[in-house]
């Protein structure tokens, strides 16, 4: 948990500028060498958690969760994670590690992302955009 019950938040820098984040790690991992895996667990089905969700700004949370572990709880290096799909008992086919690049990389996309979000907000830019694969039924 970061952000929450008095812990500090995620600070994401950029120059002068920053915003914060707070959430909760489902599950941090240390191996015997002190390397971090961070697991999400999802209710919904594993279809939609690849590369291209994160490269696209759809699925952060994971890459950002990782960086927090790493900054703001102060844990570690993280060198592995992944979003664990509680209803088919299985891991998504994205990993932290299959990034290429690794799991910097992963933050570093979706930091680029975040940002793009917390900018586009602040400067008022709420306009809808369906799915290029159509809207949810829900």
């Amino acid at each position: 948990m970061f952000g929450l019950h008095g812990r500090p938040p995620l600070r994401v820098q950029s120059g002068d500028d920053s915003f914060l984040l707070r959430g909760f790690i489902d599950r941090i991992d240390r191996d015997a060498e002190g390397k971090l895996r961070v697991i999400d667990y999802k209710t919904a089905g594993p279809w939609g958690f690849g590369k291209q969700a994160v490269r696209d700004g759809k699925k952060l949370q994971l890459p950002l969760y990782a960086l927090a572990a790493q900054d703001a709880l102060r844990l570690g290096t993280v060198t592995e994670g992944f979003y664990w799909h509680v209803q088919h008992a299985q891991a998504s086919g994205f990993t932290l590690g299959n990034f290429e690049g690794g799991p910097g990389e992963a933050i570093e996309a979706a930091v680029g992302k975040a940002w793009e979000a917390v900018r586009g907000a602040r400067a008022g830019h709420f306009a809808p955009h369906p799915p290029a694969d159509g809207c949810p039924s829900f």
